[in-house]
């Protein structure tokens, strides 16, 4: 399986691929990015993810209008810690993505990840 980890906090971060290494008894194999322009890079230079998690304030700009302007073909689950984007998200899930998979916070445990 291969993820998309898009998170600019790195204590999030840390936590989340804890989490994932816990579900999967090692390192997934997985790309990350702190930035929506690292992040366009990344989906745009023919890698394939299966699933992207991705927290939706990223150090240069939202992750929902970098889902705007590129297409995803695969899962997405948003992490945020903030309340105020879930509209944001259910705007975005409402308009432009037929697989979304869960709004979900970063307080909450990974099992809620696992129940997609």
């Amino acid at each position: 399986m291969k993820i998309l980890l898009l998170e600019d906090e790195i204590p999030a971060y840390e936590k989340l691929l804890e989490y994932l290494e816990r579900h999967f008894g090692e390192p997934p194999h997985f790309d990350w990015s702190r930035t929506v322009a690292e992040a366009k890079t990344l989906l745009t230079e023919g890698s394939s993810y299966d699933i992207i998690f991705s927290d939706i304030e990223l150090l240069d700009g939202t992750s929902i209008d970098l889902f705007k302007e590129i297409s995803i073909n695969c899962p997405i689950i948003f992490c945020t810690a903030f309340n105020s984007y879930l509209l944001d998200a259910l705007r975005y899930i409402m308009c432009f993505k037929e697989n979304l998979l869960e709004e979900i916070f970063h307080a909450l445990y990974f099992e809620v990840i696992l129940s997609c």
